[in-house]
């Protein structure tokens, strides 16, 4: 991969970066081939068959093309140089699919954050050792109405609080109208790799077209140094109704 000190400036100004072209053609049907055990065509596939297919599958996947996606070097070592540190962790990884809505029903999200609720029990630090760097890896063509990917800027920049008022770290459009506006869209090619860091406000969108699939792998990475981040859904979640007192044991601990 050439430009990488580029891809690493990107990310860190705007908080994102789209690597067009990460997998060549001959990779890319290798890892499609792959994929499609899990999330096959539409093309002789039926409503029902369709629902019944799992959205989201974790790694390990049992294609090796899919699990070496992570570890790929030039990824490791983008990884390396905006988390600034050798000793890189795999936090989380899955393939996920989106299909038309003839078959299955699309949601987009609100806009938020990854460097909170969910992903961590202390308030985010955000000097680059205890960010995390996320990345999608598109297997089809995505362009405006097959879920794109919708990207904003980094909090800090944007002069947004990572937790909002109602104890997220979402942006819902009816009390941030003026940040909806400022979305771009990230349409991409099959074998294209979107990375941005857990404080850019972004969210994934609905699967507009009646036919068709969106198939994407995910995953994430923090360091060693940042032992408290992770994909578990700590049980105080913002929003549950034992939240209150959870907040309230976290805060007393030392």
């Amino acid at each position: 991969m050439k430009n990488k000190d580029a891809i690493v400036k990107n990310i860190q100004d705007k908080g994102y970066c789209l690597v067009e072209g990460f997998l060549d053609e001959e990779e890319l049907s290798k890892v499609i081939k792959g994929a499609d055990e899990y999330f096959p065509d539409v093309d002789g596939l039926n409503k029902d068959a369709i629902e019944k297919l799992q959205h989201a599958v974790p790694f390990p996947f049992s294609a090796n093309t899919l699990n070496q996606i992570p570890f790929d070097k030039n990824i490791l070592d983008i990884a390396e140089l905006v988390l600034n540190s050798s000793e890189i962790r795999l936090t989380s990884s899955f393939i996920q699919a989106k299909y038309g809505t003839r078959y299955a029903k699309s949601f987009d999200q609100p806009l938020h954050n990854d460097a909170w609720n969910a992903s961590s029990l202390v308030w985010p630090n955000l000097a680059p050792q205890y960010q995390r760097l996320y990345g999608i890896l598109y297997l089809t063509d995505v362009d405006d109405r097959s879920a794109p990917t919708g990207v904003v800027d980094k909090a800090q920049a944007l002069q947004l609080p990572l937790l909002s008022n109602d104890n997220w770290a979402r942006y819902l459009e009816e009390d941030y109208p003026e940040l909806y506006k400022k979305e771009t869209l990230i349409q991409a090619a099959a074998g294209d790799l979107l990375l941005f860091t857990g404080d850019l406000i972004h969210r994934g969108t609905a699967f507009r077209k009646e036919d068709g699939r969106r198939v994407a792998v995910f995953f994430n990475f923090h360091t060693a140094s940042a032992t408290w981040t992770g994909m578990h859904l700590w049980a105080g979640y913002p929003g549950r109704e034992d939240w209150p007192s959870f907040a309230e044991f976290v805060e007393s601990l030392s």
